[in-house]
């Protein structure tokens, strides 16, 4: 995310963070209007899923929301900027929709269930968010590092019984 950023031009910094902290896709992030924010959360009158969700954002993307909604960009030259951001950066394999996998992954690996971020993402289905979290190696390392002391406790917890 920060060699994306910063190799990006401001308004595309500013989206690429803004996409990242909410997970929202590009056609609803470039919907919203400083109206969209109420209560600290962008509310989404119709998502992909045709329904109505409204996504909390953290403090630094209604800080960005404040200074950018509504955007000024289009579909094309946002598009372009992020080409030549992502070039730039040497990161030619990432796509614009990689923004909300690194939201999901950032929220799986905080400890949030596939059930709130299917419902911060708008998913129909659990299916198809755990295509979203993807996990990095170290991750999965401190996870698996710590089967050694549940597998204790479990055999103190049979002794006892």
């Amino acid at each position: 995310m920060r060699r994306l950023a910063g190799k990006a031009r401001p308004i595309l910094r500013d989206f690429i963070w803004f996409a990242a902290l909410s997970g929202m896709r590009r056609g609803e992030i470039l919907s919203l209007t400083p109206d969209s924010i109420i209560d600290g959360a962008a509310r989404l009158a119709i998502s992909k899923s045709g329904r109505a969700r409204a996504v909390p954002l953290p403090q630094a993307a209604l800080r960005i929301a404040k200074r950018r909604l509504p955007w000024q960009l289009t579909i094309s030259n946002l598009n372009k900027l992020f080409r030549e951001a992502r070039e730039s950066a040497g990161m030619e394999h990432v796509r614009l929709h990689d923004l909300r996998h690194t939201y999901a992954s950032w929220l799986v690996q905080a400890g949030e269930s596939l059930a709130t971020v299917r419902d911060l993402l708008g998913h129909s289905s659990l299916q198809v968010t755990s295509r979203y979290a993807h996990l990095d190696l170290q991750h999965l390392r401190r996870a698996v590092a710590r089967l050694p002391q549940i597998g204790h406790r479990l055999r103190g917890k049979r002794r006892g019984s």
